[in-house]
């Protein structure tokens, strides 16, 4: 609702051989090696305003239902040059903590 068409919900899954680490190991792929957590990521566009974001945060990890843990990360354009030097695929997801304090 506050920003529309500018955020996705995924669910988070773990590592059922790396349960005893959890949540260290969340990802947002399903597999059979993988367990289904409480846990789920509101990723939002790069284009949101950080700022504004940085002082939301808290607010909407708490309209979140009780059972559920949210984690708010901004999505960034994978197209973006990051000067790396290797072969790799994947989804580059910049994750933060927001604490009211």
């Amino acid at each position: 609702m506050l920003y529309p068409k500018q955020n996705e919900i995924v669910r988070l899954w773990h590592s059922k051989s790396l349960a005893h680490k959890y949540p260290s190991y969340l990802t947002d792929t399903a597999r059979t090696d993988r367990f289904l957590t409480s846990r789920i990521r509101i990723k939002l566009d790069a284009v949101v305003n950080n700022c504004e974001l940085s002082e939301l945060a808290p607010t909407l990890s708490r309209l979140v239902l009780w059972q559920v843990v949210p984690e708010i990360a901004v999505n960034l354009p994978s197209t973006q040059n990051m000067d790396v030097k290797a072969a790799m695929a994947g989804e580059v997801i910049a994750v933060a903590d927001f604490p009211p304090f």
